[in-house]
């Protein structure tokens, strides 16, 4: 089920990639500070689970699901922030 989550994912970030490319909204500082302040935090809970003794096929399926809810999550709020400001459409001709 993750994977279909990390699939839909990656397809979303090419969308959105193809998005700003042709001069969309692009990611705010803020938007970009809350993804690096998760991260953070998710590196810091797997530092603590380490220190106690988590096993290294367990912090890797930990590193793995999260990365993969991460991209899912960020590809979903980009799609509403697509769908909120859409490109305006120039008429051929």
């Amino acid at each position: 089920m993750i994977a279909v989550l990390f699939a839909v994912g990656v397809v979303g970030l090419f969308m959105d990639w193809r998005y700003v490319r042709r001069g969309g909204v692009q990611p705010t500082v803020s938007e970009k500070r809350t993804v690096w302040i998760v991260i953070a935090l998710v590196l810091a809970v797997a530092y603590g689970l380490a220190l106690l003794g988590a096993s290294a096929r367990g912090m890797g399926f930990l590193a793995a699901q999260v990365t993969e809810v991460i991209v899912f999550l960020w590809s979903a709020w980009r799609s509403w922030v697509r769908s909120s400001f859409p490109i305006p459409s120039v008429p051929k001709g």
